[in-house]
């Protein structure tokens, strides 16, 4: 039997996975880089339910643009 705890639990909560699946229905198809999806796994629940809520209500483009403003000032993807 796989182990519940450890650095791979978030990737197995139930709770987490139904939340990202709610974030990937309220927006359009592909519109989350590989980047922002890492970091969205493994986010706080909280901060993942909240921006849910926001994708839910605010048109896609406003919550894409925040991933790709938050991706870019952080500096998370080097530049080429």
């Amino acid at each position: 039997m796989a182990s519940t705890g450890g650095p791979k639990a978030e990737f197995h909560d139930p709770r987490r996975q139904g939340l990202l699946q709610a974030l990937k229905d309220a927006l359009p198809t592909d519109t989350i880089s590989p980047t922002v999806w890492a970091c969205v796994w493994l986010s706080d629940i909280d901060d993942l339910v909240n921006l849910i809520v926001q994708a839910q209500v605010l048109p896609p483009a406003f919550i894409i643009g925040f991933f790709e403003s938050v991706e870019s000032s952080a500096r998370v993807v080097p530049y080429i």
